[in-house]
């Protein structure tokens, strides 16, 4: 018997199965009734036992009818239920443009109810202005069959906007009653607000990552290890390189090679080798010397990570480079001010022996050239004898400059006055001419002007050794405002800007960096030649007044040193430089008290101030200088001037001894003395009661000079 194929509608088949039984039925009752009257029994047997066959095969069939239907049934329910159920919204459109069908998913997606949506225009949930995609899909889809895919934005019944995706095909739908196909559009929705959030995000976050990129100060870069190329160059590196990124990567093999210091170039090759053959991904760092496309040198720090690909082969090296030139420099300051340090360490622990010894000897030398008649050969001997001394003075006072404490003691000077006269006294007998630049209303400065005149001294002797046959050195100095970071070794504020240019052969790049360090010298050393300290003195004196020197040179072409000395614009007082120094005269005769540990030093300052007129009372120590001013204090008689040595070997020093004395007379008229250089005292006297300081060794005339200052009569105006 041939079954009933499942697969075809149910209901047709149900329908057809029981028409056949019917005809089957009648057949056979009007057989039987024809034929059983005038038929055997036993024909009438036979008959009956057909029918009862035929009735069997009739419920088979029926039976099998009703299992196929019930697993159309069940069939159906899973495919609704699937349907309904499904992540994704499944929406039925007429060709007019109605929903003739949806799932759950698609109502509650439009936020109404499933049967409310059926016979509704499906662009009542498209937002207005997004209609006409929607209307030129589906009309292309309809003509040409060919699915469509296009997002836009839904609009669910509150009016809650979302974007939405549609999947669009058509089908032809065949009706028993109209043969003709009706075209149908099936769509699958879904919803892509949280994608397109994500993908509003990861935009959002490019672009601010762009932004870093291009506006960090660090230049980043991504270079590809398989085809050793970059893949990105960030902006920046434009800034610190001057190569634009397709610059860069279009330079010729030579080119490269050459950008790293030949000195740098084996250590970048060998830590970038190390780096890769890693596989922990550890961040690596090197510096180098990069060529910049100006020609010059830039200091660069690269870090850097080396990536691997899915084979665990390095991919891409990824990092970032930055302008550490200027670290460098102050690294380089550093430096070289701890060698000057380490050198005062040993200049200031000998300077107070010496000192006083130099000034013993200078001291006994003057006194016997004053005892002497003019002219006589005793005298031209010990003015030779003084000559010599002052050059070790010379030395002296250069290894005193770089001795922790041997800072100036800043009065106010005339800058120009004593530049003209530095100059000219060393460019006499050279064939060096000195051009004088002197900018108008120049601002004041406070500097210590022994150590600014050897400052200018080393200066000149530098150009004139520079200009061996001759040439012009030129001296400018005009007021700078030095705004900050500008250099970054200075604070911001008023300068006097100094500048020494010579048309001599220049200095070297691999020599320049080294002419301000102690002992560094491309001369010979000796008693003529020097000592390599000229330039390493002028270093120091510029730091310790709070300025600074720095140095441009070329080749073929000249060297400037420019020094920038710390200014006073709102100094009233008139520069002493620029005033008479009064004689003696301007004093009266004054009773002084000196106290020094040393019996030569306290000999020579007596006979001093006793050819100068005045009464003297000298002491060893600070205790015995305290009771020798508290009983001329108390008799109404104190002394009109005090001298005291700074340090005491075995007793109270002049620091202790002023603390007291200024307890007794809050008035007094006192000067320190010392030749121990490694005390802030001698530079901020002042703050400690002093009206003056003196450096040992002194003459006659720096204290000839210190007590005028002092002891000038109230109202004596100098001019």
């Amino acid at each position: 018997m041939k079954k009933v194929n499942k697969g075809v509608n149910a209901e047709t088949q149900t329908t057809d199965l029981r028409k056949r039984a019917e005809v089957i039925a009648e057949e056979t009752a009007d057989q039987s009734a024809e034929n059983v009257e005038g038929q055997s029994p036993a024909e009438v047997k036979q008959t009956l036992h057909e029918l009862r066959v035929h009735q069997v095969e009739l419920d088979m069939q029926n039976e099998e009818l009703r299992s196929a239907h019930m697993e159309i049934d069940a069939a159906r329910k899973r495919y609704f239920d699937l349907y309904d159920l499904a992540p994704v919204g499944y929406v039925t459109v007429s060709e007019k443009g109605l929903i003739i069908e949806a799932n759950i998913t698609a109502a509650n997606l439009l936020g109404v109810g499933r049967s409310a949506l059926v016979n509704q225009p499906l662009t009542r949930y498209i937002l207005k202005e997004d209609q006409n995609i929607y209307y030129l899909r589906s009309k292309q889809l309809l003509k040409s069959a060919t699915p469509q895919a296009f997002e836009l934005h839904m609009v669910k019944k509150d009016g809650t906007i979302f974007w939405g995706h549609l999947d669009a095909t058509v089908q032809d739908t065949l009706t028993a009653e109209v043969q003709a196909g009706t075209p149908e559009l099936r769509i699958v929705l879904t919803d892509l607000t949280a994608r397109k959030q994500a993908e509003q995000l990861l935009q959002e976050s490019n672009e601010r990552l762009r932004e870093v990129l291009e506006n960090a100060l660090d230049a980043s870069y991504k270079r590809n290890l398989l085809t050793n190329t970059y893949d990105y160059l960030s902006p920046v590196f434009a800034q610190i390189s001057g190569y634009t990124p397709d610059e860069f990567r279009n330079l010729p093999i030579e080119t490269v090679l050459d950008i790293i210091h030949p000195e740098d170039l084996a250590n970048v090759e060998g830590i970038i080798a190390e780096s890769i053959s890693n596989t922990d991904g550890t961040p690596s760092q090197l510096e180098y010397r990069f060529k910049h496309k100006d020609g010059q040198y830039r200091w660069f720090r690269d870090r850097f990570t080396v990536t691997q690909n899915m084979q665990g082969h390095p991919a891409a090296r990824i990092g970032s480079v930055s302008d550490i030139t200027n670290r460098k420099q102050m690294e380089e300051e550093l430096l070289r001010a701890r060698k000057l340090e380490s050198l005062g360490v040993l200049a200031g622990g000998i300077a107070h022996d010496f000192n006083n010894l130099m000034t013993v000897v200078q001291g006994y030398i003057e006194l016997a050239i004053m005892e002497l008649p003019a002219n006589s050969p005793a005298q031209k001997m010990l003015l030779t004898s003084m000559s010599s001394v002052h050059k070790t003075q010379d030395l002296t006072s250069k290894l005193i400059t770089f001795s922790r404490g041997g800072g100036p003691v800043k009065e106010g000077f005339d800058a120009t006055a004593i530049l003209r006269n530095a100059v000219n006294m060393k460019i006499a007998d050279t064939k060096v001419r000195a051009k004088f630049d002197f900018k108008e209303s120049l601002w004041e400065a406070e500097a210590d002007e022994f150590q600014m005149k050897h400052c200018f001294y080393n200066l000149t002797t530098n150009a004139v050794e520079a200009m061996p046959g001759g040439g012009n050195l030129a001296i400018m100095v005009e007021n700078a405002l030095i705004p900050a970071g500008k250099v970054p070794e200075l604070q911001e504020g008023s300068y006097l800007k100094i500048t020494f240019s010579d048309e001599g052969s220049g200095i070297p790049k691999d020599i320049l960096v080294n002419v301000f360090d102690p002992y560094f010298t491309t001369k010979k050393i000796g008693a003529q030649q020097g000592l390599g300290l000229g330039l390493a003195v002028c270093y120091s004196v510029m730091k310790k007044h709070g300025g600074h020197i720095t140095v441009k040179s070329q080749p073929g072409k000249g060297t400037s040193f420019v020094l920038y000395l710390p200014a006073r614009p709102d100094l009233a007082e008139a520069l002493p430089g620029k005033k008479e120094i009064k004689t003696t005269s301007s004093t009266s005769k004054c009773r002084t008290l000196i106290m020094d540990d040393e019996p030569q030093i306290r000999e020579i300052e007596r006979v001093y101030l006793e050819r100068m007129g005045h009464e003297v009372t000298d002491v060893k120590d600070g205790q015995e200088a305290i009771d020798a001013y508290k009983i001329a204090f108390d008799a109404g008689k104190p002394f009109d001037l005090v001298m005291l040595d700074l340090t005491v070997r075995h007793g109270m020093g002049g620091q202790e001894a002023m603390a007291c004395l200024l307890t007794i007379d809050p008035k007094i008229k006192a000067i320190i003395a010392s030749g121990f250089v490694d005390d802030p005292l001698i530079e901020y006297y002042a703050d400690y009661g002093f009206k003056g300081a003196l450096k040992k060794p002194f003459m006659y005339g720096d204290v000839k000079s210190i007590m005028e200052k002092i002891l000038k009569p109230k109202g004596d105006k100098q001019g």
